[in-house]
């Protein structure tokens, strides 16, 4: 990486996530018992919100980590994958977390933050120029609404999250030559992944809503997430009549693997996984989710959000998600302690100069020492 700014955010990215494994070695350390050593079922509350903590640093979510996003070049395929893994090893921290410790009716602004997080995510994932432009606003999203059902008490759940990161990311993510009946392929992985009672994420509605409200708020950001899903899934690309058909069956059968093993995770992985779960929640997100594909379908356009009627309103939602992602990102911090690094080395430079540069403080007195001691041997 030549580039001094990316380089740069490469290393902070870094020194975060290195941050946070020493924060979990001595949450681990401290919170260990004499006779028991350290358990996640003794987790306490304090220890807990470490954690937690430990993860966020370590999933980017919090400083908000975005290298990469637009200034290298992104592929497709296995490289997505690679990148996903990052962030699933972080989740499987969360799973472990005790069951049933409530942390945010103790913490409201960080549940506060996390939800604005969420809706962020959203909102650039529907915004992003394509499915590989948005894919860390996609892994944003599932990874705040794990840590948000580990924060209501709701650990076990947060494979949810992590199962629709692989598998719906990775059928989008993989999705590079298009045809009708790869669609219909689409549409499977929307209704499997829209909430519905004993779908993928039918348990998902109990790991975070606790009340209608919570129900009504989460739909909205699912039903962005699924808006962003068609918009992306529909985009021209490759046509699958250019390839052999025995490639495009094996690239068919790779997706459904994706989308069966969704179903079988759940099934076998979560106790009660599929479940009835909130019905007109699921509803509410799979109602929207046809208006939308129907909408799609009928412009014939990616939503038309190219469209020189909506160029401007894009233009303003990008110049605030700007602001917000330099704010999330705490590149301000950054400057703030770059600014106090600079100036108090700049002091530093300038006593070293005074007491050790060529006719410096310490010269003269060294000088008149010898002076002096001359001058009384002398005597």
């Amino acid at each position: 990486i030549r580039d001094y700014r990316y380089r740069r955010e490469v290393l902070t990215s870094f020194a975060l996530r290195l941050f946070s494994v020493g924060l979990l070695v001595s949450v681990i350390v401290i919170a260990r018992q004499p006779a028991l050593g350290f358990t996640f079922d003794t987790v306490l509350e304090q220890d807990l919100l470490l954690l937690i903590g430990a993860v966020i640093l370590r999933l980017g979510v919090l400083p908000l980590s975005l290298k990469y996003e637009t200034q290298l070049p992104l592929q497709n395929g296995l490289t997505s994958l690679m990148r996903i893994t990052g962030q699933i090893s972080g989740l499987a921290l969360l799973v472990k977390l005790p069951d049933g410790l409530v942390v945010g009716s103790s913490s409201p602004l960080l549940v506060g933050g996390m939800l604005l997080l969420i809706f962020y995510a959203a909102v650039m994932w529907l915004l992003a120029e394509n499915e590989i432009a948005g894919r860390t606003f996609f892994g944003l999203f599932f990874s705040g609404l794990a840590i948000l059902s580990v924060m209501q008490g709701n650990a076990p759940l947060a494979v949810l999250w992590g199962v629709a990161l692989i598998c719906w990311g990775g059928m989008i993510f993989l999705y590079t030559v298009r045809s009708n009946r790869l669609n219909g392929l689409m549409a499977a992985a929307i209704f499997s992944f829209s909430g519905l009672p004993f779908t993928v994420l039918s348990a998902g509605w109990q790991a975070v809503a606790v009340n209608a409200g919570w129900v009504i708020l989460l739909a909205g950001m699912w039903v962005i997430m699924i808006a962003g899903f068609i918009r992306h899934a529909l985009q021209s690309r490759e046509l699958t009549n250019h390839y052999e058909p025995y490639i495009v069956t094996t690239y068919t059968i790779g997706l459904m693997v994706l989308l069966l093993s969704a179903w079988l995770s759940v099934f076998f992985g979560v106790e009660q996984g599929l479940r009835l779960g909130t019905w007109w929640g699921g509803l509410i997100v799979f109602g929207f989710s046809i208006f939308f594909a129907w909408l799609a379908f009928r412009r014939k356009q990616d939503e038309d959000l190219s469209s020189p009627q909506t160029v401007w309103m894009k233009n303003i939602v990008r110049r605030s998600t700007d602001v917000v992602s330099a704010f999330l990102g705490f590149n301000w911090l950054y400057g703030v302690l770059r600014f106090i690094f600079h100036t108090v080395q700049g002091f530093t430079r300038l006593l070293t100069l005074l007491f050790e540069g060529e006719g410096g403080v310490l010269w003269s007195l060294l000088l008149l020492v010898l002076l002096i001691s001359i001058f009384g041997g002398v005597r």
